[in-house]
């Protein structure tokens, strides 16, 4: 059996194999010093048993934001 992420990646092998436009875009939701919640769309880059790596710059209102905390939420269409 796999763990979660073997899942997504199935999911994620079958809509490049369909042709979906984008499967690798997602929303990445992230929440401010001050509790302000913060969504902006990201690309993701992989998927492993760690799981989701995409490209972030440290200094952006994005990475300062993971940087005071590293809980995010993440949706894909």
């Amino acid at each position: 059996m796999g763990t979660p992420f073997n899942q997504f990646q199935r999911w994620r092998e079958t809509a490049h194999e369909a042709g979906e436009l984008q499967p690798d875009a997602m929303a990445l939701a992230t929440v401010g010093k001050y509790g302000q919640p913060s969504v902006r769309f990201v690309m993701l880059r992989g998927v492993n048993d760690e799981g989701f790596v995409f490209y972030a710059n440290y200094e952006s209102r994005k990475g300062e934001e993971l940087a005071e905390n590293r809980r995010a939420s993440l949706v894909f269409y």
